[in-house]
């Protein structure tokens, strides 16, 4: 008696898990939204400076900061994905490093 109640706990604990499998990788899918692309057509709000973004910063009272990397900006967003009109523009001209050659571009890639 003992052997027949031991043997049936293993197929029926696999078939146990072989349910609630399922029902446990559900949990863990997410949906990706697109806020703001430089490609046309890829998001709702297009940026042709969102070139290379590498960074996002933010405190608990500033927007998002992306530190665009191959414009030489940053750019300021919402949560939402709608530009902060910071000087006018929404964006923050970052300076290049100062040994760069004339015309050098900066590439920002984060938060000091």
């Amino acid at each position: 008696m003992w052997l027949v109640l031991r043997s049936w706990k293993f197929p029926a604990v696999s078939l146990l898990s072989l349910f609630l499998l399922p029902a446990l990788t559900l949990a863990q899918h997410y949906q990706q939204t697109n806020l703001v692309s430089d490609l046309p057509g890829m998001a709702p709000v297009t940026d042709p400076n969102l070139v290379n973004p590498w960074g996002l910063s933010r405190s608990s009272t500033s927007p998002w900061w992306i530190s665009d990397n191959n414009s030489g900006f940053t750019s300021l967003y919402t949560g939402a994905g709608a530009s902060v009109p910071i000087n006018g523009t929404g964006t923050v001209t970052i300076p290049p490093p100062t040994n760069a050659s004339l015309g050098t571009t900066a590439t920002p890639t984060g938060t000091v």
